[in-house]
């Protein structure tokens, strides 16, 4: 076995595919990209007219996802306002969103297939793997990892309490709300993308309630700093937000104290970002919390499932750029 955590080989995983969609022309002239097209668009262009209260539901997505979502799609001409306003918006594809699903359609099998034939995966076998674990969740999660928005934790923190359940239900902000899994099949239907998806949203959701901090963060930071407390503020990903002025937007991580940026003493023209105390402590918490998040999805939905989705996973990690699996999480809070 590897020494990759479950949430690292499935993001890699999904970077990975996602790369290919990318060649494939996804996000590319009028072609939705993915997190866009299986994250959002999918629900609106495929089961019209919807309503924009339903929306979340729907995607599984806060409230304030869908808002810039679905504002950024009808700038985009692929849906527009067909009646009401606010959450009684109603929503339908244009001419051009059209052409963007009969796009989609057309490529979303076949290149997922020839994915799994690049890293040299059974399509079949890893399906069955994944769906047997997502089965076991008890809320639905997004079809691709979204963040809560304007906050890179999926949920967006603790302003409402979890409840242990069954059904479990993570603590969240108050314009996310649980969806939880019905009963019967949920699962065969789902591509790969959506099954992945699926597995890591929840495996950072859980992150997440374990220690408050985003899972997306606290990898930012092992990636960033590795066992350094400061480096150069450009080689910092800019998923992180951080713009050397004590704000800028995303998880603001120079205004919650976990990094501070000052000018290189021997060269004032250059700015170094350092992480806090606090910082220091999330990027130190990081492995411990993923093992920890790890054993318990082994105690809760079987060791077996977990060596199956791992057995199906680790002897693709030869084949992946793991840099994709930060272009996945930059992906989160860019559509």
């Amino acid at each position: 076995m590897s020494n990759v955590p479950l949430s690292g080989l499935l993001a890699r995983a999904l970077g990975d595919l996602t790369a290919e969609f990318v060649i494939q022309g996804a996000g590319q002239a009028e072609m939705p990209s993915a997190p866009m097209w299986f994250g959002f668009l999918h629900t609106v262009l495929l089961q019209s007219p919807a309503s924009g209260k339903e929306l979340p539901k729907l995607t599984r997505l806060s409230k304030r996802a869908v808002r810039q979502l679905a504002g950024a799609a009808v700038r985009a001409g692929w849906m527009e306002v067909l009646s009401g306003t606010g959450v009684h918006t109603t929503f339908g594809p244009t001419d051009a969103g059209r052409v963007a699903a009969d796009s989609w359609m057309a490529i979303a099998d076949s290149t997922e297939q020839r994915w799994c034939r690049r890293v040299g995966a059974d399509h079949a076998a890893l399906k069955e793997a994944l769906a047997a674990l997502v089965g076991q969740l008890d809320l639905e999660w997004p079809h691709y990892p979204i963040s809560y928005g304007g906050d890179l934790r999926v949920t967006g923190g603790r302003f409402r309490p979890g409840q242990a359940g069954p059904p479990r239900v993570p603590a969240h902000g108050q314009d996310w709300a649980p969806v939880i899994r019905g009963d019967g099949d949920t699962v065969s239907a789902l591509t790969l993308t959506a099954l992945l998806s699926q597995l890591l949203v929840a495996f950072s959701v859980d992150y997440e309630e374990a220690c408050g901090d985003g899972l997306v963060i606290a990898e930012g930071f092992v990636r960033s700093f590795g066992s350094d407390n400061a480096v150069p503020m450009k080689d910092l990903p800019p998923v992180l937000g951080v713009n050397g002025r004590g704000s800028g937007g995303g998880p603001g991580l120079e205004r919650h104290g976990k990094i501070s940026v000052r000018s290189d003493p021997a060269d004032a023209q250059v700015k170094v970002a350092h992480l806090t105390t606090r910082g220091q402590g999330i990027r130190d918490r990081y492995a411990g919390f993923v093992a920890g998040v790890e054993a318990d999805w082994e105690a809760r939905f079987g060791l077996s499932s977990i060596a199956a989705v791992r057995g199906q996973l680790e002897p693709m990690l030869p084949a992946f750029d793991p840099a994709l699996a930060d272009a996945l999480i930059a992906s989160m809070v860019r559509w």
